[in-house]
């Protein structure tokens, strides 16, 4: 099934509905939840303008991440991927696409330890 674009109130909603588990083996240095894709909800039919969309997966929800999000760094190894923040939590997804993605992550905002990728100076180049 093809990806849709979604709304960032669709994609809270939708959040918002999932089964959460807390992340056990992480409460120390990131507490957080995940849903997998086993335990995903897809909610109710939708119906727009007399056409039918269906019902928002997980997939759907891995490329909002990955369009609206910002990067951000965490960790030691100051690691860059896509957050997105919403409604009091930070979303992120493992995989290296969005079309790959299984599992999505969320953390309450307030501890995150994410920073914002600094941005990148401008070259500077020299007229001969």
């Amino acid at each position: 099934m093809p990806s849709r674009f979604i709304t960032e109130e669709q994609f809270a909603q939708t959040m918002e509905s999932q089964p959460w588990t807390f992340a056990v083996n992480y409460a120390k240095y990131c507490p957080h939840y995940y849903v997998h894709r086993r335990a995903w909800q897809s909610g109710s039919d939708e119906w727009e303008d007399g056409c039918y969309l269906p019902p928002i997966t997980l997939k759907d929800c891995a490329r909002f991440i990955e369009e609206k999000g910002q990067p951000m760094m965490w960790g030691r190894k100051k690691e860059v991927r896509m957050y997105a923040t919403v409604n009091g939590w930070r979303y992120w997804q493992m995989d290296p696409h969005w079309s790959k993605c299984d599992l999505i992550n969320r953390q309450e905002l307030s501890l995150s330890t994410c920073k914002p990728v600094p941005p990148t100076p401008p070259t500077q180049f020299t007229l001969l």
